[in-house]
């Protein structure tokens, strides 16, 4: 079988694939990568995204072809000879899966993504950014998924916190989790802007779920939250206590507050968090 990135069935998931499968699409995405990278390979617009297809092939693929598909990805995501604007979805979706990141993988991939985010942008990159998109902070993201704690991984964090919506949400995403940051997630609940507000309720919601001692302190903000703001950030509330592993006690108050909320559509949904 040959892979053909323009070619496959619809509705198809690629832990679905065989391992003959997935290697000849492994294959077909270094072919297309490689051509990225030649003079001769023009603009390739349409079919599916080698890189982010990879790099699920490399999370959820045929086990027999991880290997393959990390040493792919990993490549391709450090070749410095590619448009950068190209990997973003791969990159962000290995920021969010890190921990399933190899660990022959992870340096390659900090190095590269400390280049990417350091390096300016080349005049080809910026021309051709209106067909791939600007990658934003997903470099940033991944480096500091991927590096440990330093004067320059607080830097980093910083300057996003400092940046633009996109730059602000993905902050939250790196802090939610991480023992330290919960009264900066605190106090992003009470942004101006909609969009990083909501991300800092659903990390804060995620977070307390796991950690009884923080769910004591923010239970009531949540509540207050809930009481005080529309659907949205019930959903996001929701969402991110319905993303956490397991949850303690401390957040059967908000679980409960959800289950009886003046919107019938949040009621009904929150019938999951049972």
């Amino acid at each position: 079988m040959r892979g053909e990135l323009t070619t496959l069935p619809s509705g198809f998931t690629v832990d679905s694939l065989s391992p003959a499968e997935g290697g000849a699409i492994v294959a077909e995405c270094a072919r297309v990568m490689d051509g990225y990278t030649t003079r001769s390979s023009g603009i390739a617009i349409g079919g599916l995204d080698p890189y982010y297809f990879t790099a699920q092939l490399a999370v959820y693929g045929p086990t027999a072809t991880r290997a393959a598909a990390w040493e792919l990805i990993t490549r391709g995501i450090a070749e410095r000879h590619a448009l950068h604007e190209r990997k973003t979805a791969a990159v962000e979706f290995l920021a969010e899966h890190h921990s399933a990141i190899p660990r022959l993988c992870r340096e390659p991939l900090r190095l590269a993504a400390h280049d990417l985010t350091t390096a300016s942008r080349s005049d080809a990159s910026s021309l051709f950014a209106g067909f791939f998109g600007d990658p934003g902070p997903a470099f940033a993201w991944l480096y500091l998924e991927l590096a440990d704690p330093s004067p320059e991984w607080d830097s980093r964090l910083t300057d996003l916190l400092s940046g633009n919506e996109q730059e602000r949400r993905t902050a939250i995403r790196v802090m939610t989790g991480r023992a330290g940051y919960d009264n900066a997630l605190l106090a992003l609940t009470r942004e101006s802007n909609t969009e990083v507000r909501a991300e800092a309720v659903q990390a804060l919601a995620f977070a307390a779920a796991h950690d009884g001692a923080l769910a004591m302190r923010v239970c009531a903000p949540l509540l207050m939250l809930l009481e005080a703001e529309g659907e949205e950030t019930a959903i996001r509330v929701g969402s991110g206590i319905l993303r956490a592993e397991s949850r303690n006690e401390g957040i059967e108050p908000v679980i409960a507050a959800l289950r009886h909320h003046d919107s019938l559509h949040i009621r009904s949904i929150s019938v999951d968090l049972a």
